[in-house]
């Protein structure tokens, strides 16, 4: 039986295509016109900052399946487009894809350890003394500070030379993949970590950054896409010596301050018959996704009320309404014990806290939920009020605060080009509650994983990665004063009297005036390495940033005498020795590809 040969290639076949190289060129340069003009584009049609990336990664994909069909069709060489072919798939076998939320992108390695090990060790016997049960004027307890609005106001004046009097470095560690920020009380910080296959929850000096506890389970969260990244988000609660976390799966402990010791825990999700589904990555490593909207994890920092902690809690997927449905919006638990106190609400959560705020004479918890700003009567969970707000917890998820700015106002942000909207909410004569819209805005505070600082009438903030001031009362209200295009993304902000600290999203600490009317940068300082959604805390003069990579404090310089050099801190005592972790639980680089 005769075969027929295959053509050799012809001289014309093989000459390179000049449509295709014209294409190539046309391709790239709009990549970088898309990422020169995004301030342009944003400003103008409302387009997010991602874009770039996006329309990068497809441009690129084109071009190269391009090259591949020419290779195949018109040079007839199996050789040369097994080697167009496997270069993409070599590179994407050997790294991942990881994106900051400004449109970054980075190449992550997947089979070896992007970070250093050295945070890689364990407790075998848990620091006694640590005390968490005393308070100072300089604690920083809960997620975005004493009062949960991302103000410190206790009489700290922030200098302003960083050139003279740079910040100081305390110290820098290694840490865990998760989104959580610190805590501070009493001299020690405590955060949320993920150490390979455990979760944790650690304690740290604040000034020697020496592990005082830990407190770890085998659970870990990821989500199936690689998107919302490996481990927890929520900050921990300090409150009377105990320690409150949510973890990435929605597990609410309650751990002992003083050792680090379990005091209850509580399957958040398994009560309102979220089941978690159990996976595992391309790296062989396990881990949990639930049956819920809620895709990217748990970030619902507790709330602390009266004797109750109270926390997000949501439904599964494809439950109906009825009396049978176990979705709920909120739970409260008793402090002491764990046991449920109430449930409130029937809505589907996304990735807000809950707060409390005072309305005439009411206090009520605020949060947002899936697709609604809800108002709550805090010692019976029974909702006051909802405030429809589009959003998927999948998707355009709402993931900012209800910021409460005086009265019977809020001011609601979010990303995903539904912006800012001002509302107002009150009471009948007939006791019942109302939420009415007084203005709004898609192309203001588009703040996708931040929040805003609103004080005096105007609200800061990292607005698809552009920081901006507007201004929320007066004849136009959601008024933009100014606003920069910045190198911050979606970092996080902090105001400290008069004076902003911005911590960017790659690890830069800015600090700048409060201004309202233009953008006034003082000095920067490069922090730490990774991405940064982590919100800042501040104790004292002491500043503490971290990403999912790096923690770090510094000093900073303050109008008046070192606050730092008052604080005593116990170190572990003398026996608190520590262990390698099992090799079957070190670290992978996160990656669920």
């Amino acid at each position: 039986m005769n075969e027929t040969a295959a053509a050799p290639p012809t001289k014309e076949s093989t000459r390179l295509p000049i449509k295709l190289i014209a294409w190539t060129v046309i391709a790239i340069s709009l990549i970088w016109l898309l990422y020169a003009s995004i301030g342009q584009l944003n400003d103008r049609f409302n387009i997010d900052t991602a874009t770039p990336a996006i329309a990068g990664v497809v441009l690129l994909a084109l071009t190269w399946g391009l090259w591949l069909g020419w290779s195949v069709v018109r040079l007839g060489s199996w050789l040369v487009s097994i080697v167009i072919f496997s270069l993409p798939v070599a590179l994407l076998t050997l790294f991942y894809i990881d994106f900051g939320g400004d449109g970054q992108v980075v190449f992550r390695p997947r089979f070896w350890n992007w970070k250093s090990e050295n945070y890689l060790t364990v407790n075998e016997h848990s620091a006694t003394g640590v005390d968490l049960k005393t308070a100072t004027e300089y604690d920083f307890n809960q997620f975005l500070g004493p009062d949960r609005n991302l103000k410190v106001n206790n009489g700290i004046e922030l200098a302003t030379d960083w050139e003279k009097n740079p910040p100081e470095l305390l110290w820098k560690i290694d840490v865990g993949d998760a989104w959580s920020g610190f805590a501070v009380v009493n001299g020690y910080a405590v955060t949320q970590e993920q150490r390979g296959a455990n979760e944790c929850v650690t304690c740290y000096n604040v000034l020697t950054g020496e592990l005082a506890w830990i407190y770890q389970m085998t659970r870990r969260h990821e989500d199936a896409l690689a998107l919302g990244k490996v481990g927890p988000r929520a900050t921990p609660t300090i409150h009377q010596g105990r320690v409150y976390t949510t973890g990435g799966n929605g597990i609410l402990d309650c751990i002992d301050g003083t050792d680090g010791s379990l005091i209850w825990s509580v399957d958040v999700p398994g009560l309102v018959g979220i089941d978690l589904i159990p996976r595992t990555n391309s790296l062989g490593i396990d881990y949990a996704a639930e049956n819920s909207s809620l895709m990217w994890g748990r970030s619902c920092s507790p709330l602390i009320y009266k004797d109750t902690v109270i926390v997000s809690a949501g439904g599964p997927l494809g439950a109906e309404d009825g009396d049978d449905d176990p979705t709920c919006t909120l739970i409260a638990f008793d402090l002491a014990t764990g046991e449920e106190v109430w449930r409130g609400g029937s809505r589907r959560i996304s990735y807000g806290s809950p707060n409390l705020a005072t309305i005439a004479g009411k206090t009520q918890i605020v949060v947002m939920a899936e697709q609604h700003a809800v108002g709550h009567d805090p010692d019976t969970g029974e909702e006051l009020w909802a405030f429809e707000r589009p959003g998927s917890s999948s998707a355009e998820a709402n993931c900012s605060q209800v910021n409460h700015i005086g009265g019977n106002q809020f001011l609601l942000t979010k990303g995903y080009r539904l912006g800012g909207e001002l509302i107002s909410v009150q009471q009948d004569s007939a006791g019942k509650w109302a939420a009415t819209s007084l203005a709004k805005s898609s192309r203001l505070l588009n703040t996708k994983m931040t929040n805003p600082v609103v004080t005096g009438g105007f609200a800061w903030a990292l607005s698809d990665g552009f920081l901006s001031c507007v201004a929320f009362e007066g004849e136009q209200p959601l008024r933009r004063t100014w606003r920069e295009r910045t190198k911050y993304g979606h970092g996080q902000l902090l105001a400290v009297g008069d004076k902003l600290l911005i911590h960017g999203e790659d690890g830069v600490l800015a600090l700048a005036n409060l201004d309202s009317q233009k953008f006034d940068q003082i000095a920067k300082t490069k922090t730490v390495e990774g991405f940064c959604w982590n919100t800042i805390a501040l104790y004292g003069d002491l500043v503490l940033v971290r990403s999912e990579r790096e923690a770090a404090c510094y000093r900073l310089p303050i109008i008046g005498d070192p606050i730092s050099a008052t604080i005593v801190a116990a170190t572990p005592p003398s026996d608190f020795d520590s262990q390698a972790l099992p090799a079957s639980e070190q670290p992978s680089d996160g990656s669920t590809q």
